[in-house]
């Protein structure tokens, strides 16, 4: 049993390579491995998360040692990110990407519904395959309709799996015998990872644009891109939310351990597995300073969290018979394909079970409103052409929508509700009138004049500040001192800041 925790790897000091050493070219799409793709897709979504969760630490510790570690750690993450990127060849259409994105889902939510112990997470991990294979079918019809294709033949192209029935009364896939049972960490690993992946599929969504996808294709791009944000906020109940900072560390940096290694045991193409073997080596030190800066500020040991030894090696090749008895036992014949997956009574009951769950509050709606500022200003940094201008857009209706929000409905309750109120909202405000200011100067200007990349820059600084100061003095204090109720209720007032 291979057990992360006992290898060093390589020093943090090391960790920065030249682009040279990593500049790897895409993968062969006619002739890698089928799952090649399902794999690269996995590490951009645990990457992307690991980058968020790193930057979030750096932004928020008191400590400013502690602040400039996780942000090194998190441009290593940035780095390690772009480079599994690239690995993915350049798709033809945004359907073909879509479809890919889709199939490494399902065969996603096939494994880990497979090897899950837990059977509340296993019940929603078997009916989020249910949706997305039903995804992926949909659009391997609309590839019929446009190259004369069979939907079927696609399917079993990228699935290994064929849409058929069986016959009634057949009985449910089992686990397969001699497989040992798996401990309770590896459930926290398979819903980070899940999460991580699903994140990644609500950001394709959110990015891609609509105008690109062919108007036949259109209706169902939308509506499976609305499913994919309410399989996000399903995949956030199952992640422990009152998890410490550093033992959700501890987590990100094993189940990252848990994935190159698995990936490392399967990988047929040479130049990938040997980034892979770079990157797990990368993971294996960033694992053991968490594990350091858990005993420093917990006294706990990372053991505790994570057990003692990696589960069996992660695999994505062996889901066919499973996928053929979970479409057999649930799904009638005409739902595949329809949109009617979700009407599934096992489906249902599973997705009102969580939405029936305590809702999400003002606070929530907020901190939500924060990653997406955030991620905007990410994409700003990487984003090109007209995909930049978009962003920046969307970005400023945003800050706008906020801080909207901020003065008219959040400030008031904290002066009223908050001892010390007044001066917490003052310092708040004058952040915000300092980057309105600098927000209306770039707008004026215009994403092509010559001094707005220093604009920009500055603008950045002061925003994720802000963001800091407001999740550190205002936010946390609000949620102690106002009613939950009242806060839940509040929450519908925030929420229609985000842009669609």
């Amino acid at each position: 049993m291979f057990n992360p925790l006992e290898y060093n790897g390589i020093p943090l000091e090391r960790q920065t390579r030249d682009w040279r050493e990593l500049d790897v070219a895409p993968i062969d799409s006619e002739g890698a491995d089928p799952y090649a793709t399902c794999r690269i897709i996995a590490v951009n979504g645990i990457e992307n998360d690991a980058i968020r969760f790193e930057y979030q630490i750096a932004r928020n510790h008191a400590d400013s040692d502690i602040r400039r570690e996780m942000d090194f750690l998190g441009s290593l993450s940035e780095r390690q990110h772009r480079v599994a990127d690239r690995l993915l060849p350049e798709a033809g259409s945004v359907l073909e990407r879509a479809l890919e994105y889709e199939h490494a889902a399902v065969d996603l939510d096939s494994w880990l519904a497979r090897t899950e112990p837990d059977p509340r997470r296993r019940e929603v991990y078997e009916c989020d395959a249910l949706e997305d294979f039903e995804h992926l079918y949909r659009y391997a019809d609309v590839l019929e309709m446009l190259r004369r294709r069979r939907a079927d033949r696609v399917v079993d192209e990228v699935t290994d799996v064929l849409p058929e029935r069986a016959g009634p009364g057949r009985a449910r896939y089992e686990q397969e015998p001699g497989r040992e049972p798996t401990s309770a960490p590896m459930s926290d690993l398979n819903a980070l990872t899940l999460l991580s992946v699903e994140r990644l599929l609500q950001g394709f969504y959110r990015s891609a644009d609509p105008a690109r996808v062919d108007p036949f294709t259109r209706p169902a791009y939308r509506e499976i891109g609305q499913v994919e944000q309410e399989q996000v906020s399903r995949h956030r109940a199952l992640v422990d939310p009152g998890a410490s900072w550093w033992q959700r560390l501890v987590i990100h940096e094993y189940d990252e351990c848990y994935l190159y290694y698995s990936f490392l045991q399967q990988e047929t193409d040479p130049r990938v597995r040997a980034v892979w073997e770079l990157f797990l080596e990368m993971e294996l030190a960033r694992l053991q300073i968490a594990r350091d800066l858990l005993r420093r500020f917990e006294g706990r040991e990372a053991e505790e969290i994570v057990g003692e030894g990696l589960p069996e090696p992660l695999s994505f090749d062996r889901n066919r018979e499973f996928l053929r008895e979970l479409l057999a036992s649930r799904l009638a014949p005409e739902a595949l394909g329809s949109g009617a997956v979700r009407e599934v009574p096992e489906v249902r009951e599973v997705r009102e079970r969580l939405e029936n769950a305590p809702a999400p509050d003002m606070i929530d709606a907020l901190m939500e409103q924060h990653r997406r500022i955030e991620e905007l200003f990410y994409e700003m940094e990487i984003a090109t052409g007209e995909r930049r201008r978009g962003v920046w857009e969307e970005l400023v209706d945003l800050l706008a929508a906020h801080e909207g929000v901020e003065d008219e409905l959040v400030h008031p309750i904290t002066r009223n509700a908050v001892v010390g109120g007044f001066d917490v909202v003052r310092d708040l405000v004058d952040e915000e009138r300092t980057i309105n200011q600098m927000l209306l100067r770039l707008v004026d200007a215009g994403i092509d004049s010559d001094d707005f990349e220093d604009g920009f820059s500055e603008l950045r600084g002061a925003v994720l500040s802000h963001v800091r100061n407001e999740e550190r003095f205002e936010l946390p204090q609000l949620r102690e001192q106002v009613p939950a109720a009242q806060l839940r209720e509040l929450a519908a007032a925030v929420r229609p800041a985000v842009p669609a």
